[in-house]
């Protein structure tokens, strides 16, 4: 298996930020138990085929990953897939 050498930055037009879900959070970053808060990213991963975009729902108490999404395109539903796809039934049980 051989590295990818050198690649090109992605270049996205600057615009108004869509406000899809609100900032509850207001900078309160301490948490008591698991799955109270969840937090979400988005990366992208090149790979041989092109670029992948991943999507990753963690919670803020463990700091694990608890759902996650990959698309070859960003589009808007990508960090609500992620949500949908919660691994393991222990993080709805307590939601």
């Amino acid at each position: 298996m051989r590295a990818l050498r050198g690649y090109r930055t992605r270049h996205t037009p600057v615009t108004k930020p869509a406000v899809l879900i609100p900032n509850v959070l207001q900078q309160q970053f301490t948490v008591s138990r698991p799955n109270e808060v969840w937090v979400t990213d988005i990366t992208y991963i090149r790979t041989r085929q092109g670029w992948l975009d991943l999507a990753m729902v963690m919670d803020f108490f463990s700091r694990k990953i608890v759902g996650w999404a990959a698309k070859p395109t960003i589009h808007r539903e990508l960090v609500p897939e992620a949500s949908e796809r919660l691994c393991g039934v222990d993080a709805l049980a307590t939601r």
